[in-house]
C-alpha cells in the first residue's frame, strides 16, 4: 500500500511552542471539518458511450452511495433518452463528448465506448482534467495505450482499467496463493475462451435517424452505415476493435500478469481460422502462445477448455499443483496447497468492496487503484500482439522496454493506426 507522509515531531526555531500546537490543532478542526464536508458531497461523475458496457456501468454507478451520474453522452439519441430516463434525477444528455468534458464540476468521467474511441475521448478527459475509468480494452493499438499511459502519469489523473476481475475477493485469494509460492514454479499457464459470432452479409443501409453515423465511426475510415458493423457488433472489426481477444482475452491476462509479476510476453505466435462467409472480420478460432521468462502461455479460443463446462477461464500449472480461475472464483488441485492461510511473509492483497467502489475511494484519496492505467496497458498490449501474430502469419519477438518488435520495421507499422478528420486529435 502507498506510504502516507507524516508530520515532523518538532519545529526548529519556535519560541513558543504551546502556542504553535494550540494554533495547530485549530487549523487541523477547520481542516477536519473542511475533509468532512467535501468528502460528503457526492461525486459528479459522466457517462460516455451507452452500449451494453455503459448500462452496465451506469447501473453500478447508480447504485453507490455518494455517487451522482449528472451527465451521459452517446452518439445514439434513442440510447441516450433511454438511459436518462433511468436516473432519478434530470441529467445533462450530449451527442458530443467534448461538451460532456465542458460540463462543470465532474470529479470522474466513465468510458464505454467501442476501442476505436477510447484514446481520443480518453485523451481529451484526462487533458480537460478529468479522472477516468475505461473499459478494456484500454486502447485499439499500442501506441495508443501508450498515450494514455503518459498522459494519465504526467497529469496526475486517477484512472481505472476495467479489468473488475481485480476486484473479487476469490480472484485475490487466488493471486495471493500463486504469488506467494503454493504452486511452486509456474511452468505454463492456459487461457481459454469460447464465443464470438458469425452473420451473413447484409446490404449497407441509410443509418437510423438517431444514430449519428459520422460521429460512430470518429477515427476510423468511413464506410456506409451497415448494421452489422454498428453497436454490439463492431468488436469483430479491426477498425473499431480486436474480437475476442482483446475484449475477454485483456482481462484474463491482465490476471496471468498479476498473478505472475510480469507484465510482457518475449515472442509470440498465433494460428488463426477465419470462415470466409462470415461478415465478421476476426477469427473465429484463435491459438496464440507467448512466452514469458520462465513459462509459456498459452491463449485458445474455441478450440480448447481447461474444463468442458466451463466458456472461459485460466490454469496456471506449476511445479507442485494447478489452480484453475473462472468466473471470480478458483479451484486448486491439491487442495493442501490452500489449506495454510496467507500470512507473514506471504504475498497478500487489500480486500476493496469492488471493483467500480475502489475507482471511487481512489477519486477521494488520490491514490492509484489496482487496475491502474498502467497494468491495463500491458494487458491491452499483450492481446493486441496475438492478434498481429495471427494477421501477420509469423512469429514476433517483442521488446517491451521500447514497446516495439525487435530489427522488424513492417511489424512496427502495426502498432498505430491512420486516423481520418476531423477526428485525428
Amino acid at each position: 500500500m502507498p506510504t502516507r507522509a507524516k508530520l515532523a515531531d518538532g519545529m526548529a526555531g519556535t519560541s513558543d511552542r504551546r502556542s504553535f500546537l494550540a494554533s495547530l490543532a485549530a487549523c487541523s478542526l477547520v481542516a477536519g471539518v473542511a475533509g468532512r464536508s467535501r468528502a460528503a458531497e457526492p461525486l459528479r461523475l459522466g457517462l460516455i458511450g451507452l452500449g451494453n458496457s455503459g448500462r452496465r456501468l451506469l447501473q453500478v454507478a447508480r447504485g453507490q452511495q455518494g455517487v451522482e451520474v449528472v451527465a451521459l453522452c452517446d452518439v445514439d439519441k434513442s440510447r441516450l433518452a433511454e438511459c436518462a430516463g433511468t436516473l432519478a434525477r434530470p441529467c445533462a444528455q450530449f451527442v458530443d463528448y467534448r461538451e460532456l468534458l465542458e460540463t462543470a464540476d465532474l470529479q470522474g468521467v466513465i468510458l464505454a465506448t467501442p476501442d476505436h474511441w477510447h484514446a481520443p475521448i480518453g485523451l481529451a478527459a484526462l487533458h480537460s482534467g478529468h479522472d477516468l475509468y475505461v473499459e478494456t480494452p484500454l486502447a485499439l493499438t499500442v501506441t495508443e495505450g501508450r498515450e494514455i499511459v503518459d498522459a494519465a502519469t504526467r497529469l496526475g489523473r486517477v484512472v481505472q482499467v476495467g479489468n473488475s476481475h481485480r476486484g473479487a475477493a476469490p480472484i485475490r485469494t487466488a493471486v495471493e496463493l500463486i504469488r506467494s509460492g503454493r504452486l511452486g514454479k509456474i511452468e505454463t499457464v492456459r487461457a481459454w475462451c469460447t464465443g464470438g459470432e458469425s452473420a451473413a452479409p447484409v446490404p449497407d443501409q441509410t443509418p437510423p435517424a438517431d444514430l449519428d453515423w459520422d460521429r460512430w465511426l470518429g477515427p476510423a475510415p468511413e464506410v456506409p452505415y451497415n448494421p452489422q458493423r454498428a453497436h454490439r457488433h463492431w468488436r469483430f472489426y479491426w477498425d473499431y476493435g480486436g474480437g475476442l481477444l482483446a475484449e475477454q482475452g485483456s482481462r484474463l491476462l491482465d490476471l496471468v500478469h498479476w498473478a505472475t509479476g510480469l507484465s510482457a510476453p518475449l515472442n509470440v505466435q498465433a494460428r488463426a481460422t477465419y470462415d470466409l462467409a462470415n461478415a465478421y472480420e476476426t477469427p473465429t478460432s484463435l491459438d496464440v502462445t507467448y512466452e514469458y521468462p520462465g513459462f509459456h502461455l498459452s491463449w485458445s479460443q474455441n478450440s480448447w477448455r481447461g474444463k468442458p463446462e466451463t466458456p472461459d477461464g485460466l490454469v496456471f500449472i506449476g511445479s507442485r499443483g494447478r489452480l484453475y480461475l473462472e468466473h471470480n472464483n478458483y479451484q486448486i488441485q491439491p487442495e493442501g496447497l490452500a489449506i495454510d492461510p496467507i500470512g507473514p511473509g506471504d504475498f497478500e492483497l487489500p480486500r476493496p468492496a469492488g471493483h467500480f467502489e475502489e475507482w471511487v475511494d481512489c477519486l477521494r484519496s488520490r491514490e492509484q487503484p489496482s487496475a491502474d492505467v498502467a497494468s491495463g496497458h500491458a494487458a491491452a498490449t499483450t492481446a493486441h500482439l496475438g492478434n498481429l501474430a495471427a494477421r501477420l502469419q509469423r512469429t514476433l519477438t517483442w521488446s517491451a522496454a521500447d514497446e516495439r518488435f525487435v530489427n522488424d520495421p513492417a511489424a512496427d507499422r502495426w502498432l498505430s493506426r491512420p486516423t481520418r478528420a476531423p477526428y485525428d486529435r
